[in-house]
């Protein structure tokens, strides 16, 4: 049994006997972001199965995916509808528009190049007032390195094209455009923050939220592996 499965072991030890500490899934993931794909795919059903229990031990209202999906598109229908409404006039209802479209985009682009990639979710869930999708992460631990990074970047650019889109239709519109563009500008640099972070393997925890942090460090261990291992083994 190699590392992750002793890893698995002392989780799920400790999930039956109620004595589970913060930072030991955490502790998993990084160590399983280093791993090869081999060793991955040999432990994915049991990691998706304590990922699961874990998820619901932090009693977060999840919803199924396709009633998720339907949210999302009206949410980013409303959106759109909200900014065409009043990309001349501006005003606060476009900064509406442009924040339901925004958050809206983040899962829509997530789910929907998924398919491709081999990855499959469980469903939607809030975190905070954000909505997010809940991975099956048997799936997600399995997929090729290249997956797990373009999965990451697809969720990455999602909202700031939804801001530099919104941006554009509003120019002109005065206070409410400038407002739109901070908030593009805002979306860019977060992001891109992360992803060097993540690139560097530097403030772990930090770059671990958003989509470009992770996969600045998807890409990180994926060349890491690369330069000690034969290809085939990412």
């Amino acid at each position: 049994m190699g590392d992750l499965g002793r890893r698995l072991d002392v989780i799920e030890d400790a999930l039956e006997r109620g004595a589970y500490r913060p930072g030991m899934w955490s502790r998993f993931v990084a160590e399983a972001t280093r791993s090869s794909r081999v060793e991955r795919r040999s432990v994915a059903d049991r990691a998706g199965r304590a990922s699961e229990i874990l998820h619901r031990r932090r009693c977060r209202p999840e919803i199924g995916l396709g009633a998720g999906g339907l949210a999302g598109i009206i949410a980013a229908g409303a959106g759109f509808a909200l900014v065409e409404a009043t990309r001349d006039s501006g005003g606060p209802l476009l900064v509406v528009g442009a924040a339901l479209l925004i958050v809206a985009l983040h899962p829509l682009v997530k789910t929907g190049i998924r398919p491709e990639l081999g990855i499959r979710f469980s469903g939607v869930y809030l975190r905070g007032v954000e909505p997010r999708v809940k991975l099956r992460f048997g799936t997600y631990l399995a997929a090729p390195a290249g997956s797990r990074i373009v999965f990451h970047l697809g969720g990455a650019i999602g909202s700031p094209l939804g801001a530099a889109w919104v941006w554009r239709q509003a120019a002109g519109s005065g206070s409410a455009a400038t407002a739109v563009a901070v908030i593009f500008w805002v979306l860019v640099a977060i992001q891109v923050v992360t992803l060097t972070l993540g690139l560097g393997g530097r403030g772990r925890r930090l770059a671990r939220i958003s989509s470009g942090g992770t996969a600045g460090a998807e890409i990180r261990s994926a060349l890491i592996r690369w330069r000690g291992r034969p290809a085939a083994s990412v």
